[in-house]
């Protein structure tokens, strides 16, 4: 048998250079171009779901009220307790309290201290030549902070030196008197049944000049009890007794408390919490209260992270310009916060 060979060598095989698959190139600018599409869908689907209040500019544009200024977040516990334990530590002496809503009376040099005082200077330019003498504070739903708010502005003007009383006129959930320690079996419930005088060892604080009113029991009917004429006569006679009177109230939106007391008082405060309140409701908690006639000074940002990156500019203002400076979960009464090592000093 013969043997013939009829294959041939066209070509020599050529060694590749680079890989067929994958092409690193074209991998990375897809991967770019849908990153960059599908952030801006997360942030515009994330703007259009979430309806909640955020920012200084949300209050001014979308509530529509004039911005009185921003409440800094208070921390948790267990991180104001460290706090606390810490200054005491530096100090040597011991605070009164570590109580978040006393924090602008514990540490009047601290930030929360500035930002409070810097509502109280809002407010009394927002009629410079009557400043008013009855104030409102409210919430458009509950848990967002208007106690704080309230207990703020009060030590903030007590500190003015002026005889300042907190009233708490939420006669459903009242807290007032947990701040300050204490009893409820007399309060505001009580004086509308018999007209009596407070007691001055009753209402006094520890906060100078500031005298705590509580609500006293809760009665069955806060709403009727309110437009009576035994409180008008009970808020005229407290008026007398006060350069300033600041209200606690419910929220204004569930129960129609707030509406009737917003008829009775110079003007309102709105509460409303970063990241919690609605926009919708605020917008409907502003026209609640301009529908029954009351005067709405405009809103309290509470509870601000400063430590969010949609706070990082007024973050910066307060740390470079201010004589203060604090962030999240701090309140320091001057310059920045602690360095690590002070922390585990």
């Amino acid at each position: 048998m013969m043997r013939v060979n009829n294959v041939r060598v066209i070509d020599k095989p050529l060694v590749p250079t680079v890989a067929a698959r994958p092409n690193v190139k074209l991998n990375l600018v897809l991967g770019v171009v849908a990153g960059l599409v599908l952030g801006i869908v997360a942030a515009f689907l994330r703007e259009v779901l979430d309806r909640t209040v955020k920012t200084p500019a949300d209050v001014e544009v979308t509530v529509g009220l004039s911005l009185l200024g921003v409440l800094p977040l208070v921390s948790d516990k267990s991180q104001r307790t460290e706090y606390y334990s810490r200054k005491k530590r530096r100090s040597g002496s011991a605070e009164e309290s570590s109580k978040p809503e006393l924090i602008v009376h514990a540490f009047p040099k601290s930030g929360v201290a500035e930002a409070a005082r810097a509502i109280r200077t809002n407010l009394q330019f927002m009629t410079p030549h009557t400043p008013p003498k009855t104030l409102l504070v409210t919430s458009a739903g509950p848990s967002e902070g208007k106690t704080t708010v309230a207990v703020s502005i009060a030590i903030a003007m007590a500190q003015m030196g002026l005889k300042v009383g907190l009233m708490d006129c939420d006669l459903r959930r009242p807290r007032v008197h947990r701040v300050f320690d204490k009893g409820s079996d007399v309060g505001v419930s009580t004086a509308l049944l018999d007209d009596a005088e407070f007691d001055k060892e009753l209402i006094a604080t520890e906060v100078p000049n500031l005298f705590a009113i509580p609500a006293g029991p809760i009665p069955p009917n806060p709403s009727e009890l309110l437009q009576t004429e035994r409180f008008k006569r009970l808020l005229r006679r407290l008026e007398g007794q006060f350069d300033r009177l600041v209200i606690d109230s419910p929220p204004i939106l569930p129960i129609t408390d707030a509406a009737i007391l917003a008829t009775q008082v110079d003007g309102v405060v709105l509460v409303t919490r970063a990241f919690k309140t609605n926009k919708d409701l605020a917008r409907q908690a502003r026209r609640v209260l301009e529908c029954v006639g009351g005067r709405v000074f405009g809103c309290v940002l509470n509870a601000v992270d400063l430590g969010r990156v949609e706070y990082k500019y007024y973050y910066y203002q307060y740390y470079k310009q201010g004589s203060y400076a604090y962030g999240y979960g701090e309140y320091s009464e001057s310059g920045p916060p602690p360095t690590r090592a002070e922390e585990h000093a």
